[in-house]
């Protein structure tokens, strides 16, 4: 059986899912259904869009794996016979360097954070916790698949078995992003100010109770957070749209 082609089919599958999900967890906190409203061609963007990100987490999956596990993959052989515990000691999972550098990471990011204003707290502790899957969660489950592969004589290649990791970590990604962003638009006023010029309307200039939540090829969205409504606005119909600064 070719593992490969379909572990390359899967992985295809789910940078798509990511992206729908994305879209999907966002617009449902303003009680919208978005998969009706997207057109066909908007897929292969959403596609591709998440494509970029899937690159990066298979990208830094192979640099953690190289550098902070020594290339363990090469010589995955010598650790079949261990128990579980004591493989994880003799690949260095608990090295002191490699926790120092979690820390390092993790003060870093909470630099940004006191420095930023556009991120918030909850964003930094979500941020750490993705640092320790990265860091941790990751490299455990690469190691431990490989070596079931090895022991059951599964030939699947080392970058097939990245990709598969990387596009469940997109899936995760892609969940925190569309829930977090809503969160945002919603509770925060992130898109306060936005200027929509609609024809036979005039201008409409998002406020906290009323404010312009994203747009499609062919449909803007308007939420009315105290009737807890939606409004469907054809693109057709908008002049001009303005996006200004919002405020903090």
């Amino acid at each position: 059986m070719d593992y490969k082609l379909e572990a390359y089919s899967i992985v295809g599958i789910i940078i798509l899912i990511a992206g729908l999900l994305r879209l999907y967890l966002y617009y449902k906190k303003f009680n919208i259904s978005i998969l009706s409203f997207i057109a066909p061609g908007e897929i292969t963007t959403i596609f591709f869009d998440n494509l970029l990100y899937f690159f990066c987490f298979t990208g830094l999956n192979v640099l953690i794996i190289t550098f902070f596990y020594d290339g363990i993959l090469n010589q995955i052989s010598a650790y079949t016979d261990l128990n579980f515990w004591n493989r994880l000691h003799q690949i260095g999972f608990f090295n002191i360097s490699k926790l120092i550098s979690v820390v390092i990471f993790i003060i870093i990011l909470f630099l940004i954070y006191k420095w930023s204003s556009k991120i918030y707290f909850y964003e930094y502790v979500l941020w750490t916790l993705l640092i320790l899957i990265a860091m941790y969660l990751n490299p455990l489950i690469i190691i431990e698949t490989e070596i079931l592969l090895l022991i059951n004589k599964i030939e699947l290649s080392q970058l097939s078995l990245f990709f598969l990791i990387a596009s469940f970590n997109l899936i995760a990604f892609a969940s925190f992003s569309g829930l977090n962003e809503a969160y945002k638009v919603k509770k925060k006023n992130y898109y306060l100010n936005v200027e929509l010029n609609i024809q036979d309307i005039g201008i409409i200039v998002s406020s906290k109770s009323k404010y312009f939540i994203g747009k499609t090829n062919r449909f803007v969205f308007i939420y009315t957070s105290e009737k807890e409504e939606t409004e469907v606005i054809p693109i057709d119909s908008i002049i001009s749209m303005k996006f200004v600064n919002r405020k903090n």
